[in-house]
């Protein structure tokens, strides 16, 4: 068995969270975890921005539902949906901040 407790605090805040798997627990339990905390604390889902890339999709429970095929993350990344507005990264290589 594996106890884990996370716990997130500042001035306002404490919010604790334990859980105890029973069975050796996948890492992606372990991170989606974390996130229900971190969102719990920000009052939105960072749950829902995170995805698992591998080479084999044959996970189970909540890790299935983050898990995308690497070829399909590849895809992803070879498309140009950046608007160039919103592209902070080139905006950054043109100003110079110092």
């Amino acid at each position: 068995m594996l106890h884990v407790k996370i716990e997130l605090m500042d001035n306002e805040y404490c919010i604790v969270r334990t859980r105890d798997f029973d069975d050796e627990p996948m890492w992606m339990d372990i991170i989606l975890m974390c996130a229900d905390v971190v969102s719990a604390r920000c009052g939105y889902n960072v749950t829902d921005k995170i995805k698992f890339i591998a080479s084999n999709t044959t996970f189970y429970d909540r890790a299935h539902e983050h898990a995308i095929p690497a070829e399909a993350w590849a895809a992803f990344l070879e498309q140009d949906f950046i608007q160039p507005e919103f592209d902070f990264n080139k905006q950054d290589e043109e100003h110079n901040w110092s």
